[in-house]
């Protein structure tokens, strides 16, 4: 009898028996997997390196052959992701320069649009927050149903992307604010 074990990304395994009667047999097969290696270098040389989300480390990693997703970010730089083939046996070789990135602000939200200030606990308060692309400093003004500024948060050095402070209804002083409309401006 002829056996053959075949697995996608693995080498096939090829055996031939000569069978006994009324005799068990058992078998193991491992198979080995297809390789190839991938090599990073990266700039700057501080940046973080994910292969399908996961984090690597730059030079050398052996890796099943396939199509992987790299991708390359650090705070203050313009993230790049590349596509990447693994080949059999070979050595697929990635360099990458990240550009600085401009200074943005995108995403400003509050993580409740209602609370109760007269609660101690989360329910009173919410979470403004907001991401940045680079090094910077923000403030945040937070004006009543008037038009006049009630609280303000200061931000003087922004270093990384996820950004926010929690306003507890309060004015400046610390006094409970009244029911209404306030906004927050960035």
């Amino acid at each position: 009898h002829y056996i053959q074990v075949q697995a996608t990304g693995y080498y096939p395994l090829h055996l031939g028996l000569v069978f006994n009667e009324k005799t068990l047999y058992t078998m193991t097969f491992t198979p080995i997997q297809i390789v190839g290696w991938l090599y990073t270098s990266i700039q700057p040389a501080n940046a973080s390196l994910f292969l399908d989300g996961k984090p690597i480390d730059t030079g050398f990693t052996k890796l099943p052959v396939g199509s992987y997703f790299l991708t390359a970010r650090r705070f203050g730089y313009q993230e790049q992701t590349v596509d990447i083939k693994i080949e059999e046996n070979r050595t697929t070789r990635v360099d990458i320069q990240l550009r600085p990135a401009a200074f943005s602000v995108s995403d400003f939200r509050a993580l409740r649009s209602r609370f109760n200030p007269a609660n101690g606990g989360a329910g009173g308060r919410s979470t403004l927050s907001f991401t940045v692309t680079n090094y910077g400093s923000a403030r945040i003004e937070i004006t009543g149903p008037d038009g006049s500024i009630v609280e303000t948060f200061d931000l003087p050095r922004l270093t990384t992307w996820s950004q926010g402070v929690s306003w507890n209804g309060r004015d400046k002083e610390g006094k409970i604010l009244p029911d209404g409309l306030y906004t927050a401006r960035l």
